[in-house]
């Protein structure tokens, strides 16, 4: 996707030093690895970028997904378990592994009014709150 988007700056954080050495060898200039960043500098990516992905293959409901949100970024995530359920109508999911389609879905979440990151936001808070999170947990427990 940063290849067919070359006037966006693309940041991957957390990957293995084997992927990151792989990406290494044929990385576009308009993207940025890292291995790791402290937990504390996480936020401050999320708050100065409009839009995340979540391109995974296999994933419940990840909770950096919902730290991104809780940011106002605009959601692209795949249609694999809980991230649909996750972004919901604020957002927009890849239906299929194709990078066309991800390519597209990037350029509309990046077209976006900003409305739709604070409707993002609103979504984690009134489903996915730490209370909200217990209390399906012991219904599921049948507690």
């Amino acid at each position: 996707v940063a290849r067919k988007l070359p006037e966006i700056k693309f940041i991957i954080i957390g990957v293995s030093s084997e992927i990151h050495e792989f990406i290494k060898k044929d990385k576009p200039e308009n993207l940025i690895v890292h291995e790791y960043i402290e937990n504390s500098r996480l936020v401050d990516y999320m708050a100065a970028s409009k839009v995340y992905c979540q391109f995974s293959l296999s994933e419940g409901l990840p909770n950096v997904l919902c730290e991104a949100m809780l940011c106002e970024c605009i959601p692209v995530g795949s249609d694999v378990n809980g991230i649909p359920d996750g972004i919901g109508t604020n957002g927009f999911i890849l239906k299929e592994r194709d990078v066309n389609q991800a390519t597209e879905l990037v350029k509309k979440a990046l077209m976006s009014d900003a409305a739709l990151g604070k409707k993002a936001r609103q979504h984690i808070i009134d489903n996915y709150s730490h209370e909200k999170r217990e209390e399906s947990l012991y219904k599921l427990l049948d507690l």
